[in-house]
């Protein structure tokens, strides 16, 4: 059972804890599209009946995500790779807020949302900052994806940022197209976190690449990594890095 106050952090399968710096590997195909953060917040929900939120077009697969408890419990909590599921427990009003990571293939993601009576359900889109009420029912909601299938530079520096809050966050590189000694900046969202884990597809479609002479810079508030990665990489290529 999950109580009051706590915070559970859930990965998507596959994702890897790394010990110290990154060093080389190998760049794996993943689903095609853009990594953005959802966060779900529910209030004075009795502790029945709430099932969460079905994606029906615009999302391909779940990085994981966060729950922040403010009171009551649930028995199940779950993220799929076309929705998140929270079943409540015990006797308390659940108040959370869900922070949902999806790969999303477009700028509209489209659903079902299952809200109980008597209880509020908002989104807040990470890349615009816009936070949407949620009726029980069918919802459309504005990605800000608006710059996908986007190759980064070959060459040079390349800015990401980290998606997240104070406690964790994760960044995207994309490694369509291939790379040479690209410098990638990564922009954190806070100044004491350590890299905990990358993650990649599976090795039957991979080019290779390396992550070489990563450290965090400017305080902390960001890190740096040199990206090479063959120019045979496909479009979809990407890793993900997750600090905490």
């Amino acid at each position: 059972m999950l109580r009051t106050a706590r915070r559970l952090v859930i990965l998507a399968a596959g994702v890897f804890l790394l010990v110290g710096s990154v060093g080389s590997a190998s760049a794996q195909v993943g689903p095609s599209g853009q990594l953005e953060q959802f966060d779900y917040t529910l209030t004075n929900a009795p502790p029945q009946g709430f099932d969460g939120v079905i994606y029906t077009t615009g999302v391909v697969e779940t990085v994981g995500g966060t729950v922040d408890f403010q009171s009551g419990a649930v028995k199940e909590l779950n993220f799929l790779s076309n929705a998140w599921t929270l079943i409540p427990t015990g006797t308390d009003m659940l108040n959370v807020t869900v922070t949902d990571w999806r790969i999303v293939t477009g700028p509209t993601i489209t659903g079902t949302a299952h809200v109980p009576a008597g209880a509020t359900l908002t989104v807040n889109v990470g890349d615009t900052g816009q936070t949407i009420p949620l009726s029980n029912g069918k919802f459309s909601i504005p990605t800000g994806a608006n710059t996908l299938g986007v190759k980064p530079p070959k060459r040079g520096s390349q800015v990401v940022k980290c998606r997240g809050g104070a406690r964790s966050c994760r960044a995207i590189i994309n490694l369509a197209g291939g790379a040479h000694n690209r410098k990638i900046v990564i922009r954190l969202t806070d100044t004491d976190f350590s890299l905990r884990s990358i993650k990649a597809p599976p090795k039957r479609k991979h080019a290779a690449y390396s992550l070489t002479n990563g450290h965090f810079a400017q305080g902390g508030s960001q890190y740096v990594v040199t990206l090479n990665a063959a120019a045979s990489s496909r479009s979809g290529s990407r890793l993900t890095l997750t600090f905490g």
